[in-house]
């Protein structure tokens, strides 16, 4: 779970710097996991990487795409200037 919340983050920061923005401007989060019982894990590394808490969400569900164990949804603003 560590390596793929790890590299969630870095592609979800990755994608946000191309579009202007940056985690730090994370305003909501939703976490799909397989198992509940993997969030202590997920949070250790969630955590540190967005310290000014964004609303957060987590759903269990039984079935994701791909056969993958967990999914996250991230919802940022952008700092680009308002036309």
């Amino acid at each position: 779970m560590t390596e793929h919340v790890q590299a969630i983050i870095r592609n979800t920061e990755a994608i946000l710097l191309e579009a202007g923005s940056s985690l730090e401007n994370v305003v909501k989060v939703v976490v799909y996991m397989k198992d509940a019982k993997a969030m202590p894990e997920f949070a250790a590394v969630y955590d540190p990487a967005l310290p000014h808490k964004p609303a957060r969400s987590m759903v269990e569900v039984s079935h994701l795409p791909a056969g993958v164990d967990i999914q996250v949804d991230f919802i940022a603003v952008t700092t680009s200037p308002s036309l």
